[in-house]
Protein backbone atom coordinates (compact mmCIF):
# COMPACT_ATOMS: atom_id res chain seq x y z
CA UNK A 1 0.00 0.00 0.00
CA UNK A 2 1.44 3.60 -0.93
CA UNK A 3 1.90 6.18 1.43
CA UNK A 4 0.49 9.62 1.06
CA UNK A 5 3.31 12.02 0.69
CA UNK A 6 3.24 15.22 2.87
CA UNK A 7 3.74 18.46 1.10
CA UNK A 8 6.32 20.47 2.15
CA UNK A 9 4.67 23.90 0.60
CA UNK A 10 2.54 25.09 3.07
CA UNK A 11 0.41 27.83 0.71
CA UNK A 12 0.44 28.45 -2.98
CA UNK A 13 -1.25 30.93 -5.28
CA UNK A 14 -2.76 30.53 -8.95
CA UNK A 15 -3.31 33.82 -10.52
CA UNK A 16 -5.92 33.75 -13.04
CA UNK A 17 -9.09 35.19 -14.37
CA UNK A 18 -10.04 31.99 -16.28
CA UNK A 19 -11.05 28.90 -14.13
CA UNK A 20 -10.24 26.40 -16.22
CA UNK A 21 -5.90 27.59 -15.98
CA UNK A 22 -7.15 27.59 -12.01
CA UNK A 23 -8.45 23.73 -12.22
CA UNK A 24 -5.69 22.29 -14.70
CA UNK A 25 -2.77 23.78 -12.11
CA UNK A 26 -4.82 23.03 -8.40
CA UNK A 27 -4.46 19.36 -10.06
CA UNK A 28 -1.28 19.62 -10.98
CA UNK A 29 0.22 21.38 -7.33
CA UNK A 30 -2.53 19.09 -5.80
CA UNK A 31 0.54 16.81 -4.39
CA UNK A 32 2.58 19.45 -3.74
CA UNK A 33 0.71 22.25 -1.59
CA UNK A 34 -1.52 21.79 1.05
CA UNK A 35 -3.35 24.78 0.43
CA UNK A 36 -4.16 26.48 -3.16
CA UNK A 37 -6.34 29.83 -3.40
CA UNK A 38 -6.98 30.95 -6.99
CA UNK A 39 -6.56 35.04 -6.76
CA UNK A 40 -6.35 37.96 -9.16
CA UNK A 41 -3.31 40.43 -9.91
CA UNK A 42 -5.10 43.06 -8.09
CA UNK A 43 -5.63 40.67 -5.02
CA UNK A 44 -2.65 39.52 -5.11
CA UNK A 45 -0.59 43.13 -5.13
CA UNK A 46 -2.19 44.63 -2.07
CA UNK A 47 0.73 44.92 0.12
CA UNK A 48 1.18 41.71 1.99
CA UNK A 49 -0.09 39.05 -0.17
CA UNK A 50 3.11 37.77 -0.81
CA UNK A 51 3.81 37.00 2.95
CA UNK A 52 0.72 34.36 2.53
CA UNK A 53 2.19 32.22 -0.33
CA UNK A 54 5.38 30.46 -0.68
CA UNK A 55 4.62 29.89 -4.90
CA UNK A 56 2.99 31.41 -7.35
CA UNK A 57 1.87 30.54 -10.90
CA UNK A 58 1.01 33.15 -13.15
CA UNK A 59 -1.51 33.07 -16.47
CA UNK A 60 0.80 34.83 -18.29
CA UNK A 61 -0.92 35.12 -21.32
CA UNK A 62 0.16 38.50 -22.49
CA UNK A 63 3.09 40.97 -20.70
CA UNK A 64 1.42 42.22 -17.47
CA UNK A 65 2.28 45.96 -16.64
CA UNK A 66 1.80 44.78 -13.18
CA UNK A 67 4.88 43.29 -12.95
CA UNK A 68 6.91 45.91 -12.11
CA UNK A 69 4.08 46.61 -9.20
CA UNK A 70 4.84 42.65 -7.95
CA UNK A 71 8.34 43.49 -8.03
CA UNK A 72 7.91 46.21 -5.05
CA UNK A 73 5.55 44.56 -3.33
CA UNK A 74 7.61 41.27 -3.16
CA UNK A 75 10.65 43.83 -1.90
CA UNK A 76 8.13 43.04 1.95
CA UNK A 77 8.09 39.62 1.68
CA UNK A 78 9.58 37.83 4.49
CA UNK A 79 9.79 34.25 3.31
CA UNK A 80 10.36 32.56 0.37
CA UNK A 81 8.16 32.89 -2.55
CA UNK A 82 8.67 30.94 -5.99
CA UNK A 83 7.29 31.57 -9.26
CA UNK A 84 6.34 29.90 -12.52
CA UNK A 85 4.76 31.81 -15.10
CA UNK A 86 2.88 30.24 -17.82
CA UNK A 87 2.29 32.02 -21.43
CA UNK A 88 4.03 32.89 -24.23
CA UNK A 89 5.14 36.09 -22.43
CA UNK A 90 7.75 36.15 -20.05
CA UNK A 91 7.82 37.44 -16.74
CA UNK A 92 10.31 40.65 -16.28
CA UNK A 93 13.50 39.24 -13.91
CA UNK A 94 12.18 40.05 -10.83
CA UNK A 95 14.80 41.28 -8.02
CA UNK A 96 12.75 38.97 -5.22
CA UNK A 97 11.55 35.66 -5.13
CA UNK A 98 14.14 32.59 -4.84
CA UNK A 99 13.60 31.12 -8.21
CA UNK A 100 11.74 32.24 -10.95
CA UNK A 101 11.00 30.35 -14.14
CA UNK A 102 8.59 31.33 -17.22
CA UNK A 103 7.44 28.33 -19.32
CA UNK A 104 5.38 27.95 -22.54
CA UNK A 105 1.72 27.13 -22.45
CA UNK A 106 2.36 23.71 -24.25
CA UNK A 107 4.78 22.85 -21.89
CA UNK A 108 3.79 19.44 -20.92
CA UNK A 109 2.72 19.12 -17.82
CA UNK A 110 4.82 16.09 -17.01
CA UNK A 111 7.58 18.91 -16.75
CA UNK A 112 6.10 21.53 -15.17
CA UNK A 113 5.18 18.38 -12.20
CA UNK A 114 8.99 18.00 -12.31
CA UNK A 115 9.53 21.67 -11.94
CA UNK A 116 7.36 21.96 -9.06
CA UNK A 117 8.89 18.95 -7.53
CA UNK A 118 12.42 20.71 -7.48
CA UNK A 119 10.82 23.82 -6.03
CA UNK A 120 9.37 21.45 -3.25
CA UNK A 121 12.30 20.54 -2.43
CA UNK A 122 14.19 23.90 -2.53
CA UNK A 123 11.88 24.81 -0.11
CA UNK A 124 12.14 21.48 2.44
CA UNK A 125 15.88 22.27 1.90
CA UNK A 126 15.50 26.21 2.80
CA UNK A 127 13.34 24.96 5.88
CA UNK A 128 15.80 22.59 7.09
CA UNK A 129 18.78 25.12 6.44
CA UNK A 130 16.88 27.75 8.67
CA UNK A 131 15.94 25.18 11.53
CA UNK A 132 19.61 23.84 12.10
CA UNK A 133 20.93 27.86 11.94
CA UNK A 134 18.20 28.48 14.50
CA UNK A 135 19.35 25.72 16.60
CA UNK A 136 22.79 26.07 16.97
CA UNK A 137 22.82 29.88 17.27
CA UNK A 138 20.34 29.16 20.00
CA UNK A 139 22.89 26.38 21.48
CA UNK A 140 25.56 29.00 21.19
CA UNK A 141 23.64 32.04 22.45
CA UNK A 142 22.68 29.92 26.18
CA UNK A 143 25.91 28.99 27.01
CA UNK A 144 27.36 33.07 26.53
CA UNK A 145 24.62 34.04 28.62
CA UNK A 146 25.58 31.87 31.48
CA UNK A 147 28.84 32.57 31.22
CA UNK A 148 28.08 36.31 31.22
CA UNK A 149 25.69 35.64 34.46
CA UNK A 150 28.42 33.81 36.32
CA UNK A 151 31.04 36.95 34.98
CA UNK A 152 28.56 39.22 36.70
CA UNK A 153 28.18 37.54 40.28
CA UNK A 154 32.13 37.23 40.45
CA UNK A 155 32.36 41.20 39.89
CA UNK A 156 29.18 41.90 42.52
CA UNK A 157 31.43 39.80 45.10
CA UNK A 158 28.44 37.19 45.67
CA UNK A 159 31.32 34.41 45.93
CA UNK A 160 33.60 36.46 47.62
CA UNK A 161 35.31 40.22 46.77
CA UNK A 162 37.76 40.34 44.12
CA UNK A 163 40.89 41.86 43.91
CA UNK A 164 41.16 44.99 41.97
CA UNK A 165 43.51 43.45 39.25
CA UNK A 166 40.89 40.04 38.70
CA UNK A 167 37.55 42.72 39.09
CA UNK A 168 39.39 44.69 35.72
CA UNK A 169 39.93 41.16 33.81
CA UNK A 170 36.51 40.32 34.79
CA UNK A 171 34.98 43.40 32.98
CA UNK A 172 37.37 42.69 29.84
CA UNK A 173 35.73 38.84 29.71
CA UNK A 174 31.71 40.44 30.12
CA UNK A 175 32.95 43.05 27.58
CA UNK A 176 33.84 40.23 25.07
CA UNK A 177 31.03 37.98 25.56
CA UNK A 178 29.03 40.84 25.08
CA UNK A 179 30.51 41.64 21.92
CA UNK A 180 30.27 37.69 20.58
CA UNK A 181 26.16 38.21 21.55
CA UNK A 182 25.98 41.13 19.71
CA UNK A 183 27.92 39.49 16.80
CA UNK A 184 25.67 36.04 16.97
CA UNK A 185 22.79 38.42 16.61
CA UNK A 186 24.22 40.07 13.19
CA UNK A 187 25.27 37.02 12.10
CA UNK A 188 21.05 35.51 12.39
CA UNK A 189 19.53 38.53 10.74
CA UNK A 190 22.37 38.07 7.84
CA UNK A 191 21.70 34.46 7.53
CA UNK A 192 17.51 35.12 7.82
CA UNK A 193 17.91 37.84 5.29
CA UNK A 194 20.17 35.81 2.91
CA UNK A 195 17.51 32.81 2.99
CA UNK A 196 14.71 35.35 3.10
CA UNK A 197 13.38 35.03 6.37
CA UNK A 198 14.44 38.40 7.94
CA UNK A 199 10.78 39.44 9.27
CA UNK A 200 9.33 42.75 9.91
CA UNK A 201 6.28 43.69 11.98
CA UNK A 202 4.63 46.60 10.66
CA UNK A 203 2.75 49.61 12.73
CA UNK A 204 2.55 53.28 12.10
CA UNK A 205 5.00 55.21 13.40
CA UNK A 206 5.67 58.68 14.28
CA UNK A 207 9.67 58.96 13.24
CA UNK A 208 10.01 62.41 14.96
CA UNK A 209 8.99 61.09 18.44
CA UNK A 210 10.66 58.13 17.62
CA UNK A 211 14.19 60.21 17.16
CA UNK A 212 13.75 62.30 20.41
CA UNK A 213 13.70 59.19 22.46
CA UNK A 214 16.43 57.98 20.26
CA UNK A 215 18.90 60.70 20.96
CA UNK A 216 17.42 61.15 24.62
CA UNK A 217 19.74 57.21 24.98
CA UNK A 218 22.36 58.26 22.81
CA UNK A 219 23.58 61.99 23.66
CA UNK A 220 25.66 61.14 26.37
CA UNK A 221 28.31 59.65 23.33
CA UNK A 222 27.70 63.11 21.77
CA UNK A 223 28.00 65.09 24.69
CA UNK A 224 31.62 63.07 25.72
CA UNK A 225 33.38 64.98 22.23
CA UNK A 226 31.09 67.81 22.80
CA UNK A 227 29.06 67.59 19.63
CA UNK A 228 26.34 69.74 18.48
CA UNK A 229 23.49 67.72 16.82
CA UNK A 230 21.17 69.71 14.50
CA UNK A 231 17.76 68.01 13.68
CA UNK A 232 15.31 69.76 10.60
CA UNK A 233 12.12 67.70 10.66
CA UNK A 234 8.99 68.69 9.28
CA UNK A 235 6.07 69.73 11.32
CA UNK A 236 3.77 68.00 8.70
CA UNK A 237 5.89 64.80 8.62
CA UNK A 238 3.63 62.01 7.75
CA UNK A 239 3.90 58.92 10.39
CA UNK A 240 5.97 56.02 8.62
CA UNK A 241 5.12 52.10 8.10
CA UNK A 242 7.52 49.93 9.58
CA UNK A 243 8.94 47.54 12.40
CA UNK A 244 9.87 50.13 14.86
CA UNK A 245 12.87 48.19 16.69
CA UNK A 246 13.92 47.62 13.70
CA UNK A 247 13.87 50.79 12.23
CA UNK A 248 14.85 52.05 15.62
CA UNK A 249 18.34 49.44 15.23
CA UNK A 250 18.80 50.84 12.03
CA UNK A 251 18.68 54.63 12.99
CA UNK A 252 20.29 54.13 16.08
CA UNK A 253 23.40 52.45 14.08
CA UNK A 254 23.69 55.36 11.62
CA UNK A 255 23.65 57.87 14.58
CA UNK A 256 25.91 56.15 16.67
CA UNK A 257 28.29 55.54 13.62
CA UNK A 258 28.33 59.26 13.09
CA UNK A 259 29.44 60.10 16.36
CA UNK A 260 32.38 58.07 16.60
CA UNK A 261 33.55 59.08 13.24
CA UNK A 262 32.96 62.69 14.09
CA UNK A 263 35.56 65.26 15.43
CA UNK A 264 35.60 66.71 18.45
CA UNK A 265 34.00 70.30 19.04
CA UNK A 266 31.70 69.76 15.53
CA UNK A 267 28.14 69.45 14.69
CA UNK A 268 26.08 66.40 13.78
CA UNK A 269 23.43 67.26 11.31
CA UNK A 270 20.03 64.92 11.08
CA UNK A 271 17.47 66.01 7.94
CA UNK A 272 14.37 64.30 7.65
CA UNK A 273 12.24 65.07 4.04
CA UNK A 274 9.69 63.56 1.87
CA UNK A 275 11.36 61.67 -0.57
CA UNK A 276 9.16 60.60 -3.96
CA UNK A 277 5.99 59.50 -3.63
CA UNK A 278 5.48 57.47 -0.61
CA UNK A 279 8.85 57.41 1.12
CA UNK A 280 10.98 59.67 3.84
CA UNK A 281 14.59 60.44 3.60
CA UNK A 282 16.29 60.48 6.60
CA UNK A 283 19.96 62.02 6.14
CA UNK A 284 22.40 61.90 9.08
CA UNK A 285 25.94 64.25 7.98
CA UNK A 286 29.03 64.55 10.28
CA UNK A 287 32.04 66.66 9.97
CA UNK A 288 34.69 63.91 9.94
CA UNK A 289 37.18 63.02 7.19
CA UNK A 290 34.47 61.25 4.78
CA UNK A 291 36.01 58.07 3.13
CA UNK A 292 38.08 57.62 -0.08
CA UNK A 293 35.74 57.96 -3.51
CA UNK A 294 35.77 54.66 -4.92
CA UNK A 295 35.32 53.19 -1.53
CA UNK A 296 31.30 54.53 -0.90
CA UNK A 297 29.95 51.89 -3.36
CA UNK A 298 31.60 49.25 -0.55
CA UNK A 299 30.71 50.56 2.13
CA UNK A 300 27.69 48.83 2.66
CA UNK A 301 28.91 44.98 1.81
CA UNK A 302 28.72 42.27 3.95
CA UNK A 303 32.49 41.88 5.91
CA UNK A 304 33.52 45.33 4.47
CA UNK A 305 36.08 46.99 6.40
CA UNK A 306 38.62 50.68 5.75
CA UNK A 307 41.43 48.50 6.50
CA UNK A 308 43.75 52.36 6.52
CA UNK A 309 41.07 54.01 8.48
CA UNK A 310 41.67 53.13 12.37
CA UNK A 311 38.64 54.44 13.36
CA UNK A 312 37.25 51.21 11.31
CA UNK A 313 39.73 48.65 13.05
CA UNK A 314 36.88 47.06 15.37
CA UNK A 315 33.87 45.01 14.35
CA UNK A 316 33.24 42.61 11.67
CA UNK A 317 32.50 44.92 8.96
CA UNK A 318 28.49 43.92 9.26
CA UNK A 319 27.02 46.83 10.88
CA UNK A 320 26.11 48.84 8.16
CA UNK A 321 25.01 45.63 6.14
CA UNK A 322 23.15 45.02 8.76
CA UNK A 323 21.38 48.54 8.34
CA UNK A 324 20.95 47.98 4.49
CA UNK A 325 19.04 44.88 4.70
CA UNK A 326 16.74 46.71 7.32
CA UNK A 327 16.01 49.27 4.82
CA UNK A 328 15.53 46.97 2.37
CA UNK A 329 13.33 44.88 4.18
CA UNK A 330 11.04 48.23 4.41
CA UNK A 331 11.71 48.74 0.64
CA UNK A 332 13.68 51.94 1.11
CA UNK A 333 17.32 52.32 0.01
CA UNK A 334 20.56 53.56 1.96
CA UNK A 335 23.55 55.10 0.46
CA UNK A 336 26.75 57.16 1.09
CA UNK A 337 27.97 60.33 -0.09
CA UNK A 338 31.17 62.51 0.45
CA UNK A 339 30.66 66.09 1.85
CA UNK A 340 32.78 69.17 0.62
CA UNK A 341 34.84 70.53 2.31
CA UNK A 342 34.66 67.43 4.78
CA UNK A 343 31.85 65.48 6.19
CA UNK A 344 29.87 61.80 5.40
CA UNK A 345 26.50 61.93 4.81
CA UNK A 346 24.34 58.61 5.41
CA UNK A 347 21.30 58.39 3.69
CA UNK A 348 18.50 55.76 3.92
CA UNK A 349 15.04 55.96 2.89
CA UNK A 350 11.33 54.35 4.30
CA UNK A 351 7.70 53.78 3.51
CA UNK A 352 5.42 56.11 4.77
CA UNK A 353 1.97 55.01 6.21
CA UNK A 354 -0.24 54.67 3.17
CA UNK A 355 -4.27 54.52 3.86
CA UNK A 356 -6.15 52.44 2.48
Amino acid sequence: MQTQRTPHIQRAAIVTEKDPFFQKYKNLLASHVRAISKVSWEELLQTDSPNQFELLVFDNEHNKSESKELDHSLAFQTSPCHIISIGPAILPKLNHGTLCISLPSDTPQTIVDQFITVLENVHQRDNTQLELASMLLHDIRSPLNSLVGYLELLINGTFGKLPNGHINIVEKAIDMSDYALDLIEELSDVFKYEQKFFSIQKETINFSKMLDALLAIIWIKADQKNLKIKRTIPTDLPEISGDEFQIQRLTSNILTNAISHAPENSNLSIQVERYHKNFVRISVTDEGKGVPQDTLPHLFEKYYRLQKNPAFKSGQGLGLYICKIIAEAHGGEIWAENQEPTGLTIHFTLPLETKT
